[in-house]
């Protein structure tokens, strides 16, 4: 193995005693290395199951995680809620809503006074589409989030029905749910 190494043309270019063929192998390994270091060192791609807030980019784990969070942080300054941990189920991902423009098509045959004329219109949608530093995008118009299918509260107050009637109405308020999606008790020991 190293007599072939010895052998090869990259060691006797590198032997010769032209310093123009050691500068352009010398930059051409160093461009490999820099593209080496690139694949290693890149930002990670979004991942799928993605809703945007506010401009920045969050999983659906992570909008679930500062739902509760958020929730949690709000209940417990209920008065008599005391410490408070959340749950809360969503259903499915979100939906993404791209901008679509409308093209209507009108063609008419014979006069608006006869008998025989008549109309056919046709309809076309596409999605608005740029060009942008990756390439063609599509725009998009409004990001959804994923539906809130229930929630669960485990607080220290718990036990109380006047505490519970008013996590109870909070919650349903806040996220706009039935009282039937949502479940209070008190927390264990």
């Amino acid at each position: 193995m190293m007599e072939k190494l010895r052998d090869s043309a990259f060691v006797k270019m590198l032997k010769s005693g032209d310093k123009k063929v050691k500068i352009i192998m010398l930059l051409g390994i160093l461009g490999i290395l820099l593209i080496f270091l690139s694949q290693v060192f890149s930002s990670p791609k979004p991942k799928e199951n993605q809703t945007v807030e506010s401009g920045e980019t969050v999983t659906t784990a992570a909008y679930r995680k500062m739902l509760e969070e958020d929730l949690a942080a709000f209940i417990s300054q209920i008065e008599g809620a005391g410490e408070t941990k959340v749950m809360v189920t969503l259903k499915g991902t979100g939906e993404t809503v791209y901008l679509k423009e409308q093209k209507t098509d009108v063609n008419q045959q014979g006069d608006t006074g006869m008998e025989n004329f008549s109309e056919h219109r046709s309809v076309s949608e596409s999605y608005v589409v740029t060009d942008g530093k990756n390439g063609r995008n599509t725009v998009v118009k409004s990001q959804l989030e994923p539906e809130i299918k229930g929630v669960v509260v485990v607080c220290a107050g718990g036990d109380s029905p006047v505490v519970q009637s008013r996590i109870l109405d909070a919650v349903t308020t806040a996220l706009d749910l039935s009282s039937v999606r949502v479940y209070i008790s008190k927390l264990a020991k």
